[in-house]
Formats: structure tokens, sequence, C-alpha cells
């Protein structure tokens, strides 16, 4: 019962000590490509490469934050007739945000506190 996984286990460790045994360690995965002898002047900074590597996901959010901001200026407009059309929806919202007020009180307590001192 136990000689199938047992023979498999020898066999992949042999394959794998073979490998091991003929592999590059200086290498990579695949060969080098011939480059620049020097970067260009947007990389030869921290901050350049770090716009070169980021860029992609800063302009993404950047464009799905922009879209969502539009789409919730649009909806400004319907979501004050909705209040008006339904006071019941208004006093939901009012008692989701009961207690508010306390936490700006606090805050502004606390900031007023640390500038004092």
């Amino acid at each position: 019962m136990l000689l199938l996984p047992l023979a498999l286990t020898v066999t992949l460790v042999a394959v794998a000590f073979s490998l091991q045994a003929a592999r590059d360690h200086g290498a990579g995965m695949r060969p080098v490509r011939p480059g620049r002898d020097r970067a260009p002047a947007g990389l030869l900074s921290a901050e350049g490469l770090a716009w070169r590597l980021q860029r992609g996901s800063v302009l993404g959010w950047a464009i799905g934050l922009t879209i969502f901001a539009l789409a919730m200026g649009s909806l400004s407009g319907s979501f004050r007739t909705m209040l008006d059309d339904l006071p019941q929806f208004e006093i939901v919202l009012r008692r989701l945000g009961r207690g508010a007020e306390d936490l700006v009180d606090t805050s502004s307590w606390r900031c007023w506190a640390s500038w004092r001192s």
C-alpha cells in the first residue's frame, strides 16, 4: 500500500538531486538580455524609481477614485430628493449617526489640549 508513494518519493528526490547538480547557480531562469549602459535620467533617484514601479497603481487608483467621486456626485441630488420624499429614511440615518457629535467634541478637545501643552 505504501510502496507506490515511497517509490514516487525516491524517484522525485533523485530527479531533484540531478537537477540541482546540473543547475548553474549564477544564471537566472531566462537568458540575460543586453541593456543600456546607463539608466535614464528619471531612474537615477529613489523617487524616480519608486514612481516608475508604482505609476500603474497610482494612476489606476486615481482613475478609480475619480469615477467613484463622479458617481457619488451625480447621486447627491437624487439622495436629497429621496430624503425629502422619505422622512423615515432620514430618521434612520440620524439614528445611525447618533453620538457623532460627542466624537467630534472629544477629538476637538484633544487637539486643543495637545496644542496648549
